[in-house]
């Protein structure tokens, strides 16, 4: 023999007294929860309203948006010599195009290609835009500005 239990549809008869007794005296259990909690809890009964987005900053964190025109990349020397290619609106690294260090008594621009001992270097089309910039020496006659300047004219950023 098989029994066969299946949930009833419906309240359950050993609910309904408990249920009708909340019902019933449902204006003393809020008075009595409002006594415990100081107020806390008719507090909480009602939802703010939400913020009306007027005066408020709100960020959207999806896809990255279309290059603007307003923010065109540029070249960036950092405190550490290193010459990247920089997103204008963003601020972040586009391409590493190469060093400025020390040698002796000199600043010479270094080109990041494999000749240079760079791991990661140039592709091939912007190391040939930039090929006559390699070992420039930067000194009086030759500043960081015109660097920025000159890369930026071969690469056409400017």
């Amino acid at each position: 023999m098989v029994t066969i239990i299946s949930k009833k549809d419906g309240p359950r008869r050993e609910h309904a007294d408990p249920r009708r007794f909340v019902s019933e005296n449902h204006a003393t259990i809020r008075a009595l929860a409002d006594h415990i909690s100081g107020g806390a809890y008719s507090a909480n009964q009602h939802k703010p309203e939400p913020p009306k987005p007027d005066g408020l900053v709100i960020h959207h964190f999806g896809a990255a948006a279309e290059p603007s025109v307003d923010h065109p990349p540029y070249v960036r020397i950092s405190l550490n010599g290193r010459v990247v290619v920089v997103d204008g609106e963003t601020h972040k690294q586009q391409h590493h195009i190469g060093e400025v260090r020390r040698f002796e008594d000199r600043n010479e621009f270094l080109l990041a290609t494999r000749e240079n001992n760079f791991y990661a270097p140039l592709e091939n089309e912007i190391s040939g835009l930039l090929s006559d910039l390699d070992h420039q020496v930067i000194d009086g006659d030759f500043s960081e500005d015109d660097l920025v300047e000159k890369i930026g004219q071969a690469l056409g950023l400017k």
